[in-house]
């Protein structure tokens, strides 16, 4: 999501605007999920993913046109048995896609949600509010609170705020795209610890707990690099024990060396064997 926001800024950065095509809601079988998402600039170019195979083929021609245009709208593709011919398609299902124009005067608001993307050891949605060719976006954290989106009341987004990209119907419809991981207070403050290391370097588990002003709490802070959902983004690899050695890890010890390796030879440093 980083990749395609920063694009957006860069095209409207320059006084070009672009389309956001978000797959919002699937059922049956198709190629993409809700939250795949595809970035299409006025040239025609696309980044990302709209649905897979002829459905993003699709998607990619109405953005381009609807870029030029600069309207919005939101389109049902269905990929029914005697419809998915039309399409190229063999598996049946529907995918419901929210095209979004995005003008350079919305540029201020891409780089709120830059900023959030950076920022990710702090839970944050990425609330789209959408109805027939308009809609807005909102930052919202986790106690339903969304500012940018006022008038809508928090008992209909709290719903929404899980893990996985979810869609509420109403008017107009919410659609909620996780931007950070949702933890513990503790949990956070170790996350933010280990995003503060940098490239290329590793801390032990007590530096961790004494960053975070914890310092008894080396047990909890490998029980929150445990739970960290999004490992290698939030690099819980670059913790190691207290005599340099390799310790747990989600994606096994061999996995953890190779990554601390590369990181140490892409920064000009050298790991000691067997560390």
């Amino acid at each position: 999501m980083k990749t395609l926001f920063t694009s957006l800024a860069e095209e409207l950065s320059a006084g070009r605007g672009a389309v956001v095509a978000t797959v919002v809601a699937s059922r049956g079988s198709t190629p993409r999920g809700p939250g795949a998402q595809m970035l299409v600039r006025a040239d025609g170019s696309a980044l990302g993913t709209g649905g897979g195979g002829a459905v993003e083929l699709e998607a990619a021609r109405l953005a381009r046109d609807l870029c030029r245009e600069g309207r919005s709208m939101t389109k049902t593709y269905r990929l029914t048995n005697t419809q998915a011919g039309d399409l190229g398609m063999v598996c049946g299902g529907e995918a419901d896609i929210l095209f979004q124009y995005v003008a350079p005067a919305d540029l201020s608001q891409v780089r709120k949600i830059l900023q959030a993307l950076e920022d990710r050891a702090e839970p944050r949605w990425l609330v789209t509010a959408f109805a027939l060719d308009s809609w807005r976006w909102g930052l919202c954290d986790e106690a339903g609170s969304c500012p940018d989106l006022g008038g809508i009341p928090g008992e209909r987004l709290l719903p929404l705020l899980g893990k996985r990209p979810a869609l509420g119907e109403g008017d107009p419809a919410l659609f909620a795209q996780p931007l950070a991981p949702a933890g513990t207070p503790f949990q956070r403050s170790v996350w933010r610890a280990l995003l503060a290391i940098p490239y290329g370097e590793t801390r032990t588990y007590r530096d961790i707990a004494l960053a975070v002003g914890r310092p008894r709490a080396v047990r909890a802070v490998g029980q929150a690099n445990h739970h960290n959902p999004i490992p290698i983004l939030i690099p819980c690899h670059r913790v190691v024990g207290a005599d340099g050695t390799l310790t747990g890890y989600a994606g096994g010890l061999a996995l953890k060396e190779e990554l601390l390796r590369l990181e140490a030879g892409a920064a000009g440093k050298e790991r000691s064997p067997g560390l």
